[in-house]
C-alpha cells in the first residue's frame, strides 16, 4: 500500500511537470526555473570604524585589485557601510568583502521616548550626547526637577511649565526648554554626530524623557557625513564608487 502511494506521488509530479498544448501554444504545467551553481560566499570581515574599512582598503589586504569583480562602497544607512563585489558567477551573487557597523548603534544608546527617573537620565545625558549649550539647558532643568519634585504641571503642548515644590511652602516654577537641539552618538563617531529638534517632557516622579521631533531625518544627515568622510579619505587615493 506504501509502494502503490509512493508510485502515485511520482505520477502526479510527472504530470505536473508535463507540457500542454494549449490552442496551438506548448506551455508548461508547472514553473520551471534555471538553476545555477552558487558559489560559496566569504564571511565579511566585521569592524566598528569607518576607519578601520579605510585601512582595509588600503591594505588591499584581499588583493582587490586582482579580484575579477568591480567593488563600491555602499553606505547602508547611518550605522553601516559595506564593500561590495559587482555581480559574478552563472548565479549572479554579490559578495560582500568588509562590512562596518557603528559601534554606536550595537552599544548604550539612549532610548527616546522613555520616562527616565531624574538621576538616570542627567547621567544618560551626560553620558550619551555631545556637549552643548543645549545639554546644558537640559541637564540645569533636570537638576532642579531632581532637587524638588513636580507636583503639578502647565502644558499647552508646546511649552511645559513645571510648578516644583520645596519644604512647606516654597513653590517655583521652571519652564523647561522646547525645543532642544541635541546630538547624541548615533553614528560613527569619525563624523560629526548630527543634531536634531528633541521635545522635552516631565511627569511627577519625577521622571524625564526626550521625544525626537525631526521626523529620522537627522539619519540623512549622516549619511550624508559618511559619504563626505570616505570621499575624504579614499577619493583621491583609491576612487572607489559610493552607493547610497
Amino acid at each position: 500500500m506504501i509502494k502503490e502511494a509512493l508510485d502515485r506521488v511520482l505520477e502526479l509530479g510527472k504530470e505536473r511537470a508535463a507540457i500542454v498544448d494549449v490552442d496551438g501554444l506548448k506551455v508548461s504545467a508547472t514553473a520551471l526555473h534555471a538553476v545555477a551553481p552558487k558559489v560559496p560566499a566569504p564571511e565579511p570581515l566585521v569592524v566598528h570604524t569607518l576607519d578601520g574599512l579605510v585601512d582595509y582598503v588600503r591594505s588591499d589586504l584581499d588583493a582587490l585589485d586582482d579580484r575579477n569583480g568591480m567593488q563600491a562602497l555602499q553606505v547602508v544607512d547611518h550605522g553601516t557601510v559595506r564593500l561590495v563585489e559587482s555581480l559574478t558567477g552563472p548565479a549572479q551573487q554579490r559578495f560582500v568583502l568588509v562590512q562596518a557597523t557603528a559601534a554606536e548603534v550595537l552599544g548604550t544608546t539612549f532610548r527616546f521616548g522613555t520616562f527616565y527617573d531624574a538621576e538616570t537620565f542627567v547621567i544618560a545625558v551626560q553620558a550619551l550626547f555631545v556637549d552643548g549649550e543645549d545639554r546644558a539647558q537640559v541637564l540645569a532643568a533636570a537638576g532642579n526637577i531632581q532637587e524638588e519634585g513636580v507636583k503639578s504641571t502647565n502644558d499647552d503642548g508646546v511649552t511645559q511649565t513645571v510648578v516644583a515644590r520645596r519644604g512647606v511652602a516654597l513653590k517655583a516654577e521652571r519652564q523647561l526648554p522646547n525645543p532642544v537641539r541635541l546630538r547624541p552618538y548615533r553614528t560613527f563617531r569619525e563624523i560629526e554626530q548630527p543634531a536634531s529638534p528633541f521635545v522635552l517632557r516631565a511627569q511627577d516622579g519625577p521622571k524625564l524623557a526626550l521625544f525626537e521631533a525631526d521626523g529620522g531625518w537627522w539619519k540623512l544627515d549622516a549619511i550624508a557625513g559618511i559619504v563626505k568622510y570616505l570621499r575624504e579619505q579614499l577619493g583621491q587615493e583609491l576612487p572607489l564608487p559610493i552607493i547610497r
